[in-house]
């Protein structure tokens, strides 16, 4: 059989992490315990939702989701999770801000293109 990968581990994992804010507000070391990891590594997934689209919200000890959050199906978090990792591998750090400011730039003019004069 084949073994899993580092990458689908933890894209399995933050889907997890998902699911179980889904359910409720939990605190840090209650998803840890519950996830099988670190106190720490439950923080770097904590910090990586936002990036593939699950805003969270600390109350106290407690992290919940967003009201309002787009929940992504496991291969669209795969594929942003392994696009967000190519990026940061894969390019120079000076070039991720002007990276972002073209994609923020290309999607506000698709989505509201200029008025003809």
């Amino acid at each position: 059989t084949k073994m899993p990968t580092r990458g689908s581990n933890k894209a399995a994992r933050l889907l997890s992490l998902v699911a179980q804010l889904e359910a409720g507000p939990r605190t840090a070391a209650d998803l840890a315990r519950q996830l099988g990891v670190s106190q720490r590594t439950l923080q770097r997934d904590l910090e990586e939702l936002p990036e593939i689209g699950h805003a969270i919200e600390r109350d106290g000890r407690r992290y919940r989701l967003r009201a309002g959050n787009t929940t992504l199906d496991p291969v669209e978090a795969l594929a942003v999770h392994s696009a967000t990792r190519l990026l940061v591998h894969h390019t120079r750090i000076n070039f991720l801000p002007s990276f972002t400011r073209f994609m923020v730039q290309t999607v506000l003019d698709s989505a509201c293109p200029p008025k003809p004069l």
